[in-house]
């Protein structure tokens, strides 16, 4: 990828393939040129996680959601991150805020960020993590 062309989908690309150092790499270049994009905070959590960097996933997770707060997916994974380091009442937050943001949307609408993902489908992920199940 080069940086000249550089934009989230091909931060996405590289993250797809398992290029978790040029995807880090890259993710930084664009953080140069748009530090105020949550998306970008996003994918670079993935990467991060993937790379085992501790302390990174959460702290660019909490920066995508500082700069979109109806960020659902970013909810989510902050969740999941804070459940795996056993912080479990943040974790039930995160992802009740996940519900709370996508109340009311369509169930079939695809989530920012989430190639595939659906409102309905990630409310259900959410539920199974806080245990509540569907319906509830």
């Amino acid at each position: 990828m080069n940086p000249a062309t550089a934009d989230v989908e091909g931060l996405r690309q590289l993250a797809d393939r398992g290029e978790w150092r040029k995807a880090a790499e890259y993710g930084r270049r664009l953080l140069e040129e748009d530090g105020l994009n949550a998306e970008v905070y996003f994918y670079r959590a993935l990467v991060f996680e993937k790379l085992g960097i501790a302390g990174e996933p959460q702290r660019s997770l909490r920066r995508a959601l500082y700069l979109d707060r109806n960020f659902a997916l970013a909810h989510y994974q902050l969740g999941v991150a804070l459940k795996r380091s056993g912080q479990i009442g943040a974790a039930a937050r995160a992802f009740g805020n996940v519900l709370k943001v996508l109340a009311g949307l369509p169930g079939l609408a695809i989530v920012t960020a989430g190639p595939g993902v659906t409102v309905g489908g990630l409310m259900e992920l959410a539920r199974m993590q806080l245990g509540t199940g569907s319906g509830s």
